[in-house]
C-alpha cells in the first residue's frame, strides 16, 4: 500500500498492489476520531488541519494502517 504524495496539502492517492481498489478511506486523527471517509482511491485533505493523521484503507485483502502528514 502506498499512499502519495505523503506530506501533502490537498489531495493524497492510494496505490494498493495489483491495481486493487480501496472499498472505503477513513482519515483520523490523533484521538481516534474519523474526520473524513472516502469510496474513492483519493481524497482531499485540503479542508484538514496541519497535522499527523491515520489513513485506515478497508480493501478484500483486509485493513491498512498508515500515518499522514498534512502541511
Amino acid at each position: 500500500l502506498i499512499l502519495f504524495p505523503n506530506p501533502t496539502s490537498g489531495f493524497v492517492s492510494v496505490k494498493m498492489e495489483n491495481n486493487d481498489l480501496p472499498e472505503r478511506i477513513i482519515v483520523y486523527n490523533n484521538l481516534g476520531q474519523a474526520l473524513l471517509t472516502s469510496t474513492t482511491d483519493f481524497m482531499d485533505l485540503s479542508g484538514l488541519n496541519e497535522g499527523l493523521y491515520y489513513l485506515e484503507v478497508v480493501s478484500n485483502k483486509g485493513r491498512f494502517l498508515r500515518t499522514l502528514i498534512v502541511n
